[in-house]
């Protein structure tokens, strides 16, 4: 069984979305500050290709405190 190269570009452009989930300004705010976003932190810790997220996919079905029908991406 082959898997169909537009698939699996899909998923890599989800995983994209997924994993930049900071945006320019609150990145911007982090480093004035000398800090890091977590992914960036996690850069630093592992060699590059080293790391592998499980459940970068997964999400939540809280509906408890305001969460019902809000995303948050990566929230696994």
């Amino acid at each position: 069984m082959t898997i169909r190269p537009e698939l699996i570009e899909k998923l890599r452009a989800k995983r994209d979305k997924l994993t930049e989930n900071v945006s320019p300004e609150k990145l911007e705010a982090l480093h004035a500050k000398g800090l890091l976003s977590a992914r960036e932190r996690l850069d630093t810790l592992f060699a590059e290709g080293t790391f592998q997220e499980l459940g970068l996919h997964a999400a939540h079905n809280a509906t408890s405190f305001g969460m019902a029908g809000r995303s948050l991406p990566a929230d696994g």
